[in-house]
């Protein structure tokens, strides 16, 4: 599991994304999503 913190000053929402491809994003705070994406172990 990786987790990043973004800036994306389009994102103007607060909730959550999840999106199967790339992870879960959460934006709690507006523009600063949080970025989590789950890897499978080898």
């Amino acid at each position: 599991m990786k987790v990043h913190i973004l800036f994306e000053p389009r994102d103007l929402w607060i909730g959550v994304y999840w999106d199967r491809q790339r992870g879960i994003y959460l934006c709690i705070i507006p523009c600063f999503p949080i970025h989590i994406t789950f890897t499978r172990a080898s």
